[in-house]
């Protein structure tokens, strides 16, 4: 029987250059996989379902109206917070009619748990009204109209519109000649309006900050006792937020 041969020189050099190149071809496809996982594309496209989670800054006020018989005062007491958020939502690009141009159009709804509570107190005659009013969650529904900028359309200026919803607590202490005590809670439809801008870091994650109004446009009349009483009305609030969303 013949000896096992040994590899010749010329071999052994052919072999490492072989799997050199295979090497050095795995790690190029692999680097440009992940350069195309992370780094935005040219014709970004927003189209399709997201959901995301973020925080929000909220200033609430509401005009209320304490009364003693026949005469009354009018204040606006507050409350302000920082909540996290959750939301989710869907987007359609659609070509725009003017040139090379694009929309999106979405829905999103958004809610958020809340600890915000501030009093205001209201001295009237004799008496001395001692409100707090508490936000403990709240969300909304809206509708979203963006116009993607840039060459590659990665950032979009949107408007929003829509229901807002929540849930208001209002407390109300009274102490002199005449006093009682009134909780009342209340769950409450309101318009909202706002503006933001979101950003597209790579093809599944997104970067946005948005500012909302909301008003409620509703009065409701909560009556004390021994000739006092409370109109706690029109809820209006301020909404700056930030999000990342993931897209799918």
């Amino acid at each position: 029987m013949n000896p096992r041969r040994r590899p010749t020189t010329a071999f052994r050099l052919m072999s490492s250059v072989f799997w050199l190149s295979v090497g050095m071809s795995l790690s190029t496809l692999v680097d440009g996989l992940s350069a195309a996982d992370w780094q935005p594309q040219p014709g970004y496209n927003w189209t399709g379902p997201y959901i995301g989670a973020g925080a929000e800054y909220q200033t609430l006020s509401s005009l209320t109206t304490f009364g003693t018989g026949n005469s009354s005062q009018t204040a606006t007491p507050g409350a302000d917070a920082f909540l996290p958020t959750i939301h989710a939502g869907y987007n359609w690009q659609i070509p725009s009619g003017f040139g090379a141009g694009t929309l999106v159009v979405g829905l999103d709804g958004d809610v958020g748990i809340s600890n915000s509570k501030k009093a205001n107190i209201v001295v009237l005659g004799t008496e001395t009204f001692n409100e707090s009013l508490s936000n403990p969650w709240q969300g909304s529904f809206r509708g979203r109209l963006g116009v993607p900028l840039g060459p590659s359309w990665t950032v979009m200026l949107y408007g929003t519109g829509g229901i807002a919803f929540g849930e208001f607590e209002s407390t109300t202490t009274v102490t002199g000649p005449a006093s009682g005590t009134l909780k009342g809670t209340s769950t409450r439809a309101a318009w909202t309006v706002g503006g933001g801008v979101e950003l597209g870091l790579t093809r599944d994650w997104s970067w946005n900050v948005e500012y909302i109004y909301i008003d409620t446009g509703s009065i409701t009349d909560t009556a004390v006792g021994s000739g006092l009483s409370v109109n706690t009305g029109r809820i209006s609030g301020n909404v700056v937020r930030s999000g990342v969303s993931w897209h799918f």
